[in-house]
């Protein structure tokens, strides 16, 4: 398959493609790995047989909520300042969701249900972890003082 082939089956540019092939970007755009990935699906079973059946669960582990939100915005191609439009917060509060730096209320909660579905729901059974909560909580003092 040659360069222009893959680009116009992803739907992405010729710069781009290159510039992944090449190893030249600082960081590939939900978007463009969205498009990407399905293609290199059975590629990355064979390169990584232990892995499970999901490449997007083995390149972000949703082991936390802020690793989950990560991992369906990236499932969906979604950038952080469209899922906080849908979510109806700041492109920051965003960051720090999938930071694990604050967790969202019950309205942002809702409407994460109703565009990723129900799968967050067992990393609300606490509270912020021990490391996120300490940091936050001292982050919270300075700026008080």
């Amino acid at each position: 398959m040659t360069l222009d082939e893959f680009s116009q089956m992803t739907r992405l540019g010729h710069n781009t493609v290159a510039k992944i092939e090449r190893d030249e970007t600082k960081e590939i755009q939900p978007r463009t790995m969205s498009r990407i990935l399905p293609f290199f699906v059975d590629r990355f079973r064979e390169a990584f047989p232990n892995a499970d059946a999901d490449p997007y669960d083995f390149l972000i582990p949703p082991i936390t909520l802020g690793a989950w939100i990560r991992n369906q915005r990236f499932r969906r191609g979604m950038p952080q300042k469209k899922l906080a439009v849908a979510l109806g917060v700041v492109a920051y509060s965003v960051i720090r969701y999938e930071s694990n730096l604050t967790r969202p209320d019950s309205s942002v909660q809702s409407r994460l249900r109703a565009l990723f579905g129900e799968g967050f729901h067992r990393f609300l059974v606490g509270g912020i972890p021990a490391a996120s909560a300490s940091s936050f909580t001292s982050r919270r003092q300075a700026v008080r003082s």
